[in-house]
Parts: C-alpha cells; structure tokens; sequence
C-alpha cells in the first residue's frame, strides 16, 4: 500500500504526491516516475512526451510514453527496451512495466495535449485538472514532458 502523504498545492514531489478527486484522495507515484523519466534521459531513448494519466474507467493511473519507436521499430520492440531500462535500474523503483503505455506521436491524444502544453527537461511537471479539449476529457495528469 501506498503512503499518503498532503504536499498542498506545491509542485515539490517527495514519495507520492496526492491528488484529490472526486473527494477522495488517488495516490500518484510521481517521484519514482521521475526517476524513470530520468533514466530514460540518461539512457539517451527517444521519446516525445511522458505524463502520468488519470483513466477513471480502470480508476487508476498510467504512464504514458510518447515515442517514435512505436512506429519505427513497433511497440512490441519499444516495450522491451522499455523493460530493458525499467528493470536495469538500481536501487529498483517503485514502478511496473503494467503501468506504462507506450503511444505514437501520431496519437490523436498526444497530438491535441501537445497543441496546448509545452514541457521542457527543465521546467517542472505540470498538474491538469479537469480540463476538456478538443472533446477529450482530462480528469488528472502530471505532465513531465511535452515537445
């Protein structure tokens, strides 16, 4: 089970950051998640775009990845370089390959938060809350990247 932990409406992300929903409290695994991101960056794999999503229809979250990869070299292959740098890491995090979903960048979800969101390397992560555009529907999100 996850600790919760109330870090109010700061950014700063210690173990798990909370979010609240639908008034009760959903635990988000945003630091190990950006260790993951981390390793990605350090590992020099191409991606686009990484955000935890909120998907009230499995009331859970996903990691998504956004890569070229999936087009170049299949997400069959993708994910297992994906495995390869989730599963090398030491100390190991907190964080299974059932959570990461690997998408296009020609994904129309990807492509629509990428009109309205700008994250670079740098910059921290970006909360949504219930936000609508272009017809999709986002409950919650915490967007590392978008370019």
């Amino acid at each position: 089970m996850m600790p919760y932990r109330s870090y109010g409406w700061s950014f700063a992300v210690d173990e798990t950051t909370l979010v609240m929903s639908k008034e009760r409290l959903l635990p988000l695994p945003a630091t190990d998640g950006m260790k993951f991101i981390q390793a990605l960056d350090k590992k020099g794999f191409n991606y686009k775009a990484a955000f935890w999503l909120y998907q009230s229809e499995i009331d859970d979250w996903r990691l998504y990845i956004v890569t070229p990869l999936v087009d170049e070299i299949g997400q069959k292959e993708a994910y297992l370089r994906i495995h390869a740098i989730l599963y090398g890491l030491h100390p190991p995090i907190d964080l299974s390959l059932s959570y990461i979903t690997l998408v296009s960048p020609s994904d129309p979800f990807y492509q629509i938060l990428h009109k309205v969101y700008h994250v670079e390397p740098e910059q921290p992560p970006v909360y949504v809350r219930r936000s609508m555009f272009e017809g999709i529907v986002i409950e919650e999100a915490l967007i590392y990247r978008m370019l």
